[in-house]
């Protein structure tokens, strides 16, 4: 007896929870997608039902309510009313008020079939079926499913994303965690993400937390990065600075800020190419005085390169000025070594001053690059180290700079690739090359793009009109037109 009164109980319990999950079905948006049993119908009863629902759109609220517009995307043609299941969820009851009259009529159809996607409706011989309408959140789901397939740059544990032009944040499971609601946003960094309402140029910029909290008001025109504790900060042409909980630390009362190095930070004090600048510290006491020209941003490797009277020169946290003013060009130190430009030659200095690189060269890059400095000299191209010792001869028509332990050079308008020693690893078979990435590199041959590894062995074939490595490991082609995301195997994402 027992068995059997369990027996019911669940057979009880499993109707209901069918009843329960068809009212839960039934809510939401849906669209036309057929007429169905046609081979039923008489031609001028098809021909009707066509006319009828073809463009409808029906919407069941969850407290009843109802909407239902016979041409769906226009508000004007929408009708209101209310919805109700008879007790076995059978059968759909619709009243529906008419807007202009305020009569109501009520029609009853059968539920022919409810399932997550489709909705199928009878009203004696005409059987209509409806497609649901997916919301908002859930077409952003199934666009991030598909985002999470490719390559995603993940930061303390979140990953700014774009969905139809809205910015938001998911974790690594592609769970939303912040709201799509953003035009711009970048990824976390010390527990802050830059976001920003708005369009050009109405931008208003600020920071929030992983919960979603403004930390910093989105009122901001612009700002600058958290860097040594403070964020560079503007409204309209005066410049300051706030620290991590948007506190105004310095006045917003210069004509230019740039981010914190070093301890201390460069100003201007008027608009670019009329004030002056110098240095301040984090409580905004002048520390060098606002005289120079320019500068390259701040100090690294405790100097500052700042221009005075057109000249480049640099100086030390004192303000004074180690290398006098004298260059026509130079870019900031690197690995001990500043490029520098004299009487149009270039060449590398110390931070006493000392030449380093003979400044006998036409043109140089702006740096050491994994140790080694590329220059060009008599229009052909070549490595030096920190000596100044010619390491790869001066032999190539181009050159590009060494990543992952190869650099791409080309002889007699091929390209191929050679190590720091200047041995050939991959022969000069391409008509293009780019860098290494992450172990495969872009490279043309016959008009055609494709990616190779380390070894030059092809890993993805030569069928696309031009390639590129992402910078967050990704691949990139352009086909026909159109451009593919690739993962590294040379499967498209979509």
């Amino acid at each position: 007896m027992k068995k059997i009164l369990s027996t019911i109980l669940i057979i009880c319990l499993m109707t209901l929870s069918v009843f329960a999950q068809k009212s839960v079905l039934l809510k939401g948006k849906w669209k036309f997608k057929d007429v169905g049993d046609k081979e039923k119908m008489d031609s001028m009863t098809l021909k009707g039902a066509n006319i009828l629902f073809s463009n409808s759109e029906i919407e069941f609220a969850e407290d009843g309510k109802l909407t239902y517009n016979p041409l769906a995307g226009n508000p004007n043609s929408a009708f209101l009313g209310t919805w109700a299941l008879n007790k076995e969820e059978t059968k759909l009851s619709i009243e529906i008020t008419h807007p202009l009259t305020g009569k109501s009529q009520i029609t009853e159809w059968g539920i022919n079939g409810l399932s997550v996607n489709e909705l199928t409706l009878n009203f004696g011989s005409v059987v209509i079926i409806y497609d649901k309408v997916k919301t908002d959140k859930e077409i952003r789901e199934i666009q991030i499913k598909e985002k999470l397939k490719g390559p995603l740059e993940f930061s303390e544990g979140l990953a700014a994303l774009e969905i139809n032009s809205k910015w938001g944040f998911i974790d690594k499971t592609g769970k939303e965690i912040i709201q799509f609601k953003y035009d711009f946003a970048e990824n976390f960094k010390n527990g802050l993400a830059k976001v920003r309402i708005g369009t050009y140029p109405h931008y208003k910029y600020g920071f929030i937390n992983k919960k979603g909290n403004e930390v910093i008001p989105l009122k901001y025109d612009d700002v600058g990065n958290l860097s040594e504790g403070l964020i560079s900060v503007n409204i309209g042409n005066m410049f300051g600075f706030v620290d991590s909980t948007g506190k105004e630390i310095i006045p917003l009362i210069y004509g230019g800020t740039w981010d914190f190095r070093e301890g201390l930070a460069m100003v201007r004090n008027g608009p670019f190419g009329v004030g002056k600048c110098g240095f301040i510290d984090k409580k905004g006491n002048v520390i060098i005085p606002l005289k120079y020209e320019m500068g390259d941003e701040g100090f690294k490797e405790g100097m500052a390169l700042v221009v005075l009277e057109g000249k480049y020169g640099f100086i030390d946290k004192n303000g004074t000025e180690v290398i006098a003013p004298k260059y026509e060009f130079a870019f900031s130190f690197k690995d001990g070594i500043a490029v520098v430009n004299l009487d149009s030659k270039w060449g590398g200095i110390d931070n006493k001053g000392n030449v380093k690189i003979p400044i006998i060269y036409d043109n140089s890059d702006d740096g050491f690059k994994d140790g080694l400095l590329m220059l060009v000299k008599d229009k052909l191209m070549g490595f030096v180290d920190k000596t100044g010792k010619t390491v790869i001869p001066f032999k190539y028509s181009n050159a590009k700079n060494f990543n992952q332990g190869l650099a791409a050079v080309e002889i007699d308008n091929k390209w191929g690739f050679i190590d720091k020693t200047g041995k050939t690893i991959i022969p000069f078979n391409f008509s293009e090359a780019s860098d290494f990435y992450q172990g495969l590199a872009p490279v043309q041959l016959n008009d055609k793009w494709g990616f190779i590894d380390k070894t030059g062995k092809t890993i993805i074939p030569f069928q696309y009109d031009a390639a590129y490595s992402l910078t967050n490991g990704g691949l990139r082609v352009k086909l026909k037109g159109q451009y593919i995301d690739l993962d590294k195997s040379g499967k498209e994402i979509k």
